[in-house]
């Protein structure tokens, strides 16, 4: 476990990968199996951070509207 799993950014990152990975049956695009949030490493949860962040952002900004 890294450093990105005690934050609460973190844990809505692993949350989205997690539901990604079940809308999948487990695996990716191209038909290969997910590898576990742990096994990601560095580069790929920091991108999975991006992404969450910028939708848990974007639905912020939505009911503020």
């Amino acid at each position: 476990m890294n450093e990105i799993d005690f934050t609460e950014e973190g844990r809505q990152a692993r949350v989205a990968y997690e539901a990604y990975a079940r809308s999948t049956g487990g695996k990716t695009f191209d038909g290969r199996d997910m590898p576990r949030w742990s096994d990601l490493g560095d580069k790929i949860q920091t991108a999975w951070l991006a992404a969450s962040s910028a939708a848990v952002s974007a639905y912020a900004n939505d009911k503020r509207r």
